[in-house]
C-alpha cells in the first residue's frame, strides 16, 4: 500500500508542477484515489493527506464514484458469562462482573 501511495503523490506531484489555482486530475488518477481510500481502514482525511491531495476533493470524488464494499474489521465475540455469575452496573456506569450471590449481597450490603 505505501508504494501505491508514494506512486501516487508523485504522479499528483509531476501533474500539479506548473498548475496554480485549481488542479485538473485525470479521471484514471481519481478513480486510483478512490480505490484507495475504500482499501484502507484509516480516515479519509489521513488518506487523502497521505495521498497530497484535498480532503474536500477525496470526498467528492468518493461521492461521484459508484459505490463498493469497504473492508471492515470484526471485533470479537464477547465472552459469555457463566449462569451462576451475576453483573452490576451502578448509576455512575461502574461495572462488575463474576459475582455469585453472596459476594453481590455482601457488596451491595457495604455500599449502601
Amino acid at each position: 500500500m505505501k508504494t501505491r501511495i508514494r506512486r501516487f503523490r508523485q504522479l499528483v506531484a509531476t501533474l500539479t508542477r506548473h498548475q496554480t489555482g485549481r488542479h485538473h486530475y485525470p479521471p484514471e488518477l481519481r478513480q486510483e484515489a478512490v480505490a484507495i481510500a475504500r482499501t484502507t481502514p484509516q480516515p479519509v482525511s489521513r488518506t487523502a493527506r497521505e495521498l497530497g491531495i484535498p480532503e474536500f476533493t477525496l470526498h467528492s470524488w468518493l461521492r461521484a464514484a459508484p459505490a463498493g464494499l469497504r473492508p471492515v474489521a470484526l471485533a470479537p465475540p464477547p465472552v459469555p458469562i457463566s449462569a451462576s455469575s451475576l453483573v452490576l452496573v451502578t448509576a455512575a456506569g461502574f461495572r462488575v462482573e463474576g459475582l455469585d450471590v453472596s459476594s453481590a449481597a455482601a457488596l451491595l450490603k457495604a455500599l449502601s
